[in-house]
């Protein structure tokens, strides 16, 4: 018989989604949600799906937890940090267009450049790394 998903309720404290109540049935992980913890911000609650073992369920709050990368991405070019911008997109897969512009129009070209220098090389270092 296959494993039938399972749902966990996580409410976010303190900016990390925590495990709270899970069941096989979405329907009774939502009443819960509904009854015992309606003075949690809507936004502060969530359902997860996962299997049914303890590793399934971490691995899918890890991913709750993980860092929004496109937000980093557009931190690195608020700090004017443009090469790591850059080398970050590639380690996503990203393509190499720059996109928004932070700063003075005066160093757009310098931002740009930066940017797909540091695009470049780190996929460079990976092209190295799989030729091994």
């Amino acid at each position: 018989m296959p494993n039938r998903a399972y749902f966990t309720l996580a409410i976010r404290e303190s900016g990390r989604w925590t495990p709270q109540f899970g069941d096989h049935e979405r329907a009774v992980v939502a009443q819960e949600s509904r009854d015992s913890y309606a003075h949690v911000r809507q936004l502060d609650r969530k359902i997860v799906e996962s299997a049914p073992d303890c590793d399934a369920i971490d691995a899918a709050l890890a991913a709750l937890n993980a860092p929004d990368l496109a937000t980093e991405i557009e931190r690195f070019k608020s700090e004017a940090r443009y090469y790591q911008a850059g080398a970050l997109a590639a380690a996503l897969g990203w393509d190499s267009a720059y996109g928004c512009h932070f700063g003075m129009r005066s160093t757009y070209a310098e931002a740009v450049a930066q940017y797909k220098l540091g695009h470049s090389e780190a996929l460079i270092a990976l092209a190295r790394e799989l030729a091994r």
